[in-house]
């Protein structure tokens, strides 16, 4: 399967083209709408994409408008586009297909959840595909050791990244090199009165 993934945050791009790569599929990512939309167009002629999952809120454009473009060309009527959302409120389903989204998966994502939408869009085919194995990376016996951190549920983070603990890691160390300074940027734009940086810097950190 040839999936592009519209998401901004570096940790989910990461987490899903792992996890989508372990079971065989071919990942793209754009960082926003807008790159989405133009990477669907420049794959109809060489390598058209197999489905779309499409982060809600993205910089330059968001996930509502990418959707009503694509769907806006009639060669892309039948791509399954799946939103992910970290709002599982029955307004916010709805509001995706009204936009013209097929389905949703909740974030934090969900290995098993993922699969199991993708299965259900997917052309036939992708049944046969190893899916829910733990990600490729080190071998049992030279898998990094996970300190115990207060506050840290390290056993519902493995389950995020199927159990794959080198990944889960990097992805913490990722994470502390990224959004360790987040708290006095938010402050920053509050007291600069930029109250949309502040949504976005708080958006990032707990997504």
């Amino acid at each position: 399967a040839h999936v592009l993934l519209a998401e901004d945050n570096e940790v989910n791009q990461q987490i899903v083209v792992e996890l989508l790569g372990s079971a065989g599929a071919r990942v793209a990512v754009a960082p926003n709408g807008r790159e989405a939309v133009a990477r669907l167009h420049a794959g109809l002629d060489s390598e058209p994409f197999d489905l779309v999952l499409m982060d809600l809120q993205m910089p330059e454009m968001d996930g509502y408008e990418a959707t009503r473009q694509i769907r806006a060309d009639a060669r892309f009527q039948d791509l399954p586009i799946i939103a992910m959302t970290a709002h599982a409120m029955v307004e916010e389903r709805q509001h995706c297909l009204d936009a013209g989204m097929n389905d949703h998966v909740a974030k934090p994502i969900d290995p098993d959840a993922l699969f199991h939408t993708l299965r259900r869009w997917l052309k036939p085919g992708f049944e046969a595909t190893a899916v829910g194995q733990p990600a490729t990376g080190a071998p049992p016996g030279a898998e990094p050791a996970l300190p115990a951190i207060p506050g840290l549920d390290a056993a519902s983070g493995l389950r995020r990244v199927a159990g794959n603990r080198k990944l889960y890691r990097d992805l913490l160390e990722q994470y502390v090199a990224g959004q360790a300074d987040a708290p006095a940027r938010i402050q920053a734009a509050l007291a600069a009165g930029d109250r949309a940086a502040a949504e976005r810097l708080a958006h990032t950190l707990k997504g």
